[in-house]
């Protein structure tokens, strides 16, 4: 953890060296993960003139292959992710002066695919007893459908200067 996080620090002082406009920092947290996943995710997104340096982080995430048994949980895992996305930020009240003027709505597009997780091999063998058959788990994907595509809508706090 301590090493993505260095990393992302990284980026974001290598990308935001020479820019003209003083990067803003957004903390936003997403609206599928409760309502899809049954989990919870926050954002710390990084605004560039023309770039956005994105950390995700979810908690708990819950997917419709549930990897479960009769008597509950199989196995848990982590799964790490890496890639691209076009995110979009509308700021309602920006030029107020009032307490809601860094309110941020951030819609998205990522495509962001599997890199790693906790599973050896990315995958889990396992005896199931309903089928009575060896049976193996791959990791799965965070995005929709177990792609490596996800869509969300994310809301938070943009932290700016004050108005001129």
């Amino acid at each position: 953890m301590k090493k993505l996080i260095t990393l992302f620090a990284m980026i974001v002082a290598a990308t935001t060296y020479g820019q003209q406009k003083r990067p803003e920092v957004s903390l936003v947290f997403g609206l599928n993960q409760p309502v899809v996943l049954h989990g919870f995710n926050f954002e710390a997104n990084v605004w560039m003139k023309k770039f956005v340096i994105d950390y995700s982080h979810g908690f708990g995430l819950n997917y419709d292959n549930a990897f479960n048994s009769a008597g509950g949980k199989i196995k848990t895992y982590n799964t790490y992710t890496l890639g691209v996305g076009a995110y979009y930020r509308w700021l309602p009240f920006k030029k107020s002066d009032g307490a809601l003027r860094g309110l941020t709505i951030a819609p998205s597009v990522r495509w962001w695919p599997n890199v790693g997780s906790s599973l050896k091999g990315n995958r889990y063998e396992y005896f199931n007893t309903r089928t009575e058959q060896n049976e193996v788990h791959k990791a799965n994907n965070i995005g929709l459908g177990n792609t490596a595509w996800f869509a969300n809508v994310s809301v938070g706090w943009t932290f700016m200067g004050k108005n001129k």
